[in-house]
């Protein structure tokens, strides 16, 4: 399937992606050993939700989440690939995309509403899943909602709807805050906006309760596409749990050293790549 692309763009795109591979080196964090990709895979292969972290505009990090959908798709596995660049409330359009009832290119805007990263990084991964019939869902809150809670702060959540998510304050839990903290400082969120980290527990709360949803199918292996503060385990892996037992892995790029601003342990990622 081919997407209508920038010439630009894709001459830029198109020599990073030669350049680039799936990556050979997988630290494992609890026993500190370098293994590669196929070892990884057996060990993941079986967990019901597989967190795999990205820095959005990486090749290197959407080849690994394309080779773990691609190696459990081909193993057997009945699939759903929940991803951050789309709403929840945006279901309706990867159903109709997937059915073939809209055209690519108004998918492609869809997609360009919900997400500010060039549609190019992802092009690949969204080419596999439409050809292979594999089942997308859309698991990110509201862009508005968020913002006007980066603003406002809990305060504008209702105490139901705060019981719903099981949500606490930023206060409550100082890992996730201080790793809120780092991203809001190296990222280019803007100082006006007081409750960021507030906001993003909001949204990881979200994010977790919309896995939870897509658990009620049968069976299913739930890989799930999201920046790579989303996927540490301090944040949506920790949120899901809060409301179901199940078996996950995490795995995140080298570049989430980085972003932690601190050492990276087997409390914050099961795997990391490089």
């Amino acid at each position: 399937m081919r997407f209508p692309i920038n010439l630009c763009f894709f001459v830029l795109c198109f020599l990073a992606a030669s350049c680039a591979e799936l990556p050979k080196k997988y630290l494992t964090l609890d026993s500190r050993e370098i293994v590669g990709f196929e070892t990884i895979f057996q060990r993941i292969k079986d967990k019901r939700v597989i967190f795999v972290g990205e820095g959005h505009i990486s090749v290197e990090d959407h080849l690994v989440q394309l080779e773990v959908i691609k190696q459990l798709h081909e193993s057997g596995k009945k699939v759903v690939v929940a991803m951050e660049m789309f709403g929840d409330r945006k279901h309706h359009t990867l159903l109709k995309w997937a059915k073939g009832e809209i055209g690519e290119a108004e998918f492609v805007r869809e997609y360009a509403a919900e997400w500010n990263v060039p549609f190019d990084y992802y092009v690949d991964v969204f080419s596999y899943l439409y050809g292979k019939g594999i089942r997308m869902a859309g698991i990110n809150a509201d862009k508005g909602f968020i913002n006007h809670a980066a603003k406002n702060g809990l305060d504008m959540i209702g105490k139901e709807m705060r019981s719903k998510l099981k949500l606490n304050s930023c206060s409550d839990d100082p890992q996730y805050e201080k790793l809120l903290n780092v991203f809001n400082e190296r990222t280019m969120h803007s100082g006006e906006l007081p409750y960021f980290c507030d906001a993003q527990r909001i949204r990881d709360s979200i994010m977790a309760l919309n896995i939870v949803n897509l658990l009620k199918s049968d069976d299913v292996s739930v890989v799930v596409m999201l920046g790579s503060a989303h996927a540490s385990k301090y944040a949506v892996p920790k949120m899901l749990l809060q409301h179901i037992n199940v078996s996950t892995a995490v795995l995140l790029p080298e570049s989430f050293r980085l972003l932690a601003g601190q050492d990276v342990g087997f409390d914050m990622t099961d795997y990391i790549w490089y």
